[in-house]
């Protein structure tokens, strides 16, 4: 049974609108922003945090702090977004900022990581997400499939597919949409994230979040039929409660 994982977003904070998306969902991802420890079923959690990049001690602590908070918590999933160590974004994309990592120093920093991860939470699933491409050098080596597949199948850890993420790399990149989906490790998906992405002015694919559409259903389905490791879907859609209430409902009749 492929199970509906909602995100739990500040469309939350209409209670009564969080009950009605907490009925139609069977399991809730909680973010670093959003704990909202008064629901139940938050079986995952996404951290915005890079698994390829350095953590320190105060990385470590929140981790752990957030973790020990939710005793639901099964699954556990972060991100591979930039290769440079700080935060610096410019016109909505990340330019280089702080210490450069190659691909070889970035797939040691996650076995660290990754290490850690599994002494200290021996009963969690960990997972990580594709990210998008942007052309800038920060995203030097992260959108590469081999260095995805490597992180995830040499440390045995699950794949966050986000399928927007994969247009918009693909399309940035200039490689067909069904080349870099088939090279990514999709025997190891054990979550799907869709939303929409939009194309700008300039031929840039952005990752807007916007509601999907029934080409984006269309490749969830195939997706599923395909790899049975899939459990979990997610609509990462935080635009109107009204439409995400409906496309829950969509998203069901897909699923069935």
């Amino acid at each position: 049974m492929i199970k509906i994982a909602t995100p739990i977003s500040h469309l939350f904070e209409d209670v009564e609108f969080g009950k009605k998306i907490f009925k139609l969902s069977n399991v809730l991802e909680a973010r670093e922003n959003n704990l909202y420890d008064f629901w139940s079923k938050r079986h995952l959690f996404h951290f915005d945090i890079d698994i390829n990049l350095y953590w320190n001690e105060n990385i470590k602590n929140r981790i752990n702090k957030i973790i020990k908070t939710i005793e639901e918590l099964e699954i556990i999933s972060f991100q591979a977004s930039k290769c440079c160590q700080n935060i610096k974004v410019n016109k909505g994309f990340f330019e280089v900022s702080g210490n450069v990592y190659n691909k070889n120093e970035m797939k040691e920093i996650s076995r660290n990581n990754i290490s850690w991860l599994k002494k200290k939470f021996p009963n969690l699933l960990i997972s990580l997400e594709n990210n998008n491409y942007f052309p800038t050098s920060a995203y030097d080596y992260v959108t590469d499939t081999d260095f995805i597949s490597d992180i995830i199948l040499e440390n045995n850890i699950f794949f966050l597919l986000d399928l927007s993420h994969v247009i918009i790399t693909a399309h940035n990149r200039n490689i067909p949409y069904s080349n870099y989906l088939k090279s990514l490790p999709l025997k190891k998906i054990l979550q799907i994230h869709i939303s929409a992405p939009k194309l700008s002015k300039n031929n840039l694919m952005l990752d807007s979040h916007d509601e999907p559409n029934e080409e984006i259903f269309v490749k969830l389905v195939q997706l599923i039929k395909n790899y049975r490791t899939i459990k979990y879907v997610t609509i990462e859609y935080y635009k109107d409660k009204k439409r995400l209430l409906n496309l829950i409902n969509i998203l069901n009749d897909y699923l069935e």
